[in-house]
């Protein structure tokens, strides 16, 4: 892979998302996105020496989304990679819940971020993208058909559905843009590592 690629990564200030900013931004071109400034600049204060750069948005409100992307085309012209990375798991949607205890809001809460998000985010950021690029979206497990349990029902749901969107997405785009099965991780807490991720 040839240095000083461009990559965006949507939800870089904890987790995976920082994870990954944390990884590649000393040799690569990295913008993130954040939900607000303070947050944003938080991040590259723990990134000593850091020169990525952040933008605000929030990929459940398309007018923030849009707004994001037009100061991201301030800062670069084009975009390699897309790491579809902002996700949400509701706070009380514990992993005995099942189906039937699981109220719509949550369950449509958690589908706009995790899945309409990816969706809007990425419908901006192709035009930006030559022959070559590649769209990562950062999914779970827990979105396994084949490995389906109880509990967390929207997350699942949600998840299920975006590794959907990634293969939709695959044969939409084949001839200009790879978008590899969603990337399936385990646990935040696992390590974060550029050979963890097809970069080329």
């Amino acid at each position: 892979m040839r240095n000083n690629k461009t990559i965006f990564i949507t939800g870089g200030n904890r987790g995976i998302g920082k994870g990954l900013v944390a990884q590649l931004c000393y040799k690569h071109n990295v913008i993130f996105s954040v939900r607000s400034n303070q947050k944003g600049q938080e991040t590259l204060d723990d990134l000593s020496g850091c020169k990525a750069k952040f933008v605000v948005m929030n990929v459940d409100d398309p007018n923030s989304v849009q707004e994001g992307v037009n100061k991201l085309r301030t800062l670069v012209n084009s975009i390699d990679i897309l790491f579809n990375n902002a996700g949400i798991l509701i706070s009380g949607i514990q992993n005995d819940n099942n189906a039937l205890d699981t109220d719509e809001e949550s369950i449509m809460k958690t589908f706009n971020t995790n899945t309409l998000g990816v969706l809007r985010v990425t419908r901006h950021i192709v035009p930006l993208m030559g022959n070559g690029g590649r769209i990562i979206n950062i999914s779970s497990g827990m979105g396994q058909l084949d490995e389906m349990e109880s509990g967390s029902t929207a997350y699942r749901l949600s998840k299920t559905a975006l590794n959907a969107l990634s293969k939709i997405l695959s044969n939409d785009m084949s001839s200009k843009v790879t978008v590899p099965v969603s990337l399936k991780i385990r646990s935040e807490k696992m390590t974060i590592s550029p050979k963890s991720f097809p970069l080329s």
